[in-house]
C-alpha cells in the first residue's frame, strides 16, 4: 500500500497523506498506525513523496482519519 504527497484520489493500493514532516522522519522499519490503530502498516521503503508499505492489520480506511507513527519523532 501506497501512501503520497500527491494529491490523489484513494483507492484500494494508495492514499493521500499531506505530511510532509512523517515522510522526513520514517524510515523501513517504522510502523504506521491509521484510523485509532485500526489499521497497520510497515514502512518498506520510500521516496522523497511516497512511503511503500506492507499492510499488518487492513481494512476500509474513511477520510480524515488519523496516522501515528509509534516511536517516530516528528519536526
Amino acid at each position: 500500500f501506497v501512501l503520497t504527497t500527491e494529491n490523489v484520489p484513494g483507492n484500494e493500493a494508495v492514499a493521500h497523506l499531506p505530511i510532509p514532516e512523517l515522510f522526513a522522519a520514517v524510515v523501513p522499519g517504522n510502523h504506521l498506525l491509521l484510523d485509532d490503530g485500526l489499521l497497520e502498516l510497515v514502512v518498506t521503503d520510500k521516496t522523497s513523496s511516497e512511503l511503500i508499505t506492507r499492510v499488518i492489520t487492513g481494512g476500509v480506511l474513511g477520510s480524515k482519519k488519523g496516522v501515528s507513527a509509534p516511536g517516530v519523532l516528528l519536526d
